[in-house]
């Protein structure tokens, strides 16, 4: 007898929790699972889920929220969206009969409201770090009431589930990344064009869709303090624009009128090859100004790069600074350029931190690590 398992991302961007979810998906036996995906689009994660060969389920829910809408008829079909996609989720988990549910994301909180009075085993994959506020505590209570399991990636995601946590099963499993995937690649040129590469060109970079949670506002400033020393130098975001804020955009849009910032600013788009991409990089930036833990970095690690990272989540722990990568307060423009700046100037220590990012990885992150401890929780789950 197989076990039927829906895996339901709350994205359909091949972003960090998404393609951890995909990841969850590869290390599951075929024999034991019949393994499908839910996802709120067509194309994205869900065209990458397709090409695994795992069955695609697309329930539409709107990927902007609430307080990204500021238009009151446009909220209301928000909620009317919502509130069809309740119905629809629920409809397709008494049809699909399944076993588990794996939810990667405490944004798939919709989801969870779908599954009120069904007595179906649920896990939860919190990849974000709440705000305890009335709605966050009420998200967390719901999580921690329907879930048979709970994973955390990070312990800076647990104080705003803590009060509801007493009898409850739950452990944290960092993410992991694929070393040999990292270090194995091929060099994607269509994608080095978008940012118009060349082998002498000195390029900062990020990896993230656009959002002001992940800071490329951020990284733009800190590329504007870095331009009057390094003039040549590039500063590139590899992420996709397409389910962003426009008030956001709006923002981005006035910083790049920026005379200094106008041709040293790249938006490529969506980065289907991160390690080509890595491979152009000579240093890596996380700006964020809220990731529990993000995989970008953990692969920018993989990659040997030198590494500037905002102080959130548990990227200290991550890097074990000043070993594997520098680490400044959030919502700093002027610390990151002036870290980014010394290690322009210094050769032998981004060779030296890349080095020891990428053993740091190798020992502390492995997918195998991450992969097994997924399988005993699932096979605990499904008991």
């Amino acid at each position: 007898m197989k076990y039927r398992i829906l895996l339901v991302s709350h994205s359909s961007e091949v972003s960090g929790a998404p393609r951890a979810l995909l990841y969850i998906a590869s290390s599951l036996s075929r024999d034991a699972f019949d393994l499908f995906l839910c996802a709120p689009e067509a194309g994205g994660i869900a065209a990458e889920a397709e090409k695994n060969g795992i069955p695609v389920k697309i329930i539409p829910n709107p990927q902007i929220g609430f307080n990204e809408e500021r238009n009151p008829l446009k909220k209301l079909k928000i909620l009317y969206k919502r509130l069809c996609f309740i119905r629809n989720f629920r409809r397709e988990v008494k049809k699909g009969r399944y076993d588990l549910i794996y939810m990667n994301s405490s944004a798939s909180f919709y989801a969870g409201i779908a599954l009120l009075g069904l007595k179906v085993r649920t896990i939860w994959h919190i990849h974000e770090d709440l705000n305890p506020n009335f709605l966050n505590r009420l998200k967390a209570r719901l999580i921690a009431k329907s879930a048979v399991r709970i994973v955390f990636v990070s312990p800076s995601n647990i104080p705003c589930f803590a009060p509801y946590l007493s009898n409850k099963k739950y452990q944290i499993t960092p993410n992991g990344v694929q070393i040999e995937k990292i270090e194995r690649f091929s060099i994607d040129e269509e994608y080095r064009r978008l940012f118009n590469y060349n082998p002498e060109d000195r390029i900062i970079g990020m990896i993230s869709f656009i959002s002001r949670r992940k800071g490329v506002d951020i990284f733009l400033k800190a590329l504007s303090r870095i331009l009057p020393e390094y003039p040549r130098i590039k500063g590139v975001i590899a992420g996709d624009k397409n389910n962003a804020d426009s008030r956001y955009l709006d923002e981005l849009d006035m910083l790049l009128q920026i005379p200094e910032l106008k041709d040293h600013a790249f938006f490529p788009g969506h980065c289907a090859n991160i390690p080509s991409f890595l491979n152009s990089v000579e240093i890596f930036v996380l700006p964020s100004r809220n990731d529990p833990m993000p995989l970008v970095l953990l692969e920018a690690m993989a990659a040997g790069k030198a590494i500037v990272a905002a102080d959130v989540g548990c990227v200290r722990e991550m890097l074990d600074p000043p070993n594997a990568g520098v680490v400044v307060p959030p919502e700093n423009p002027e610390m990151i350029a002036e870290e980014v700046l010394k290690l322009l100037n210094d050769p032998d220590k981004r060779t030296q931190m890349g080095q020891n990012a990428r053993e740091r990885a190798r020992q502390r992150y492995s997918m195998e690590t991450f992969r097994r401890k997924i399988d005993m929780l699932i096979e605990d789950a499904l008991r």
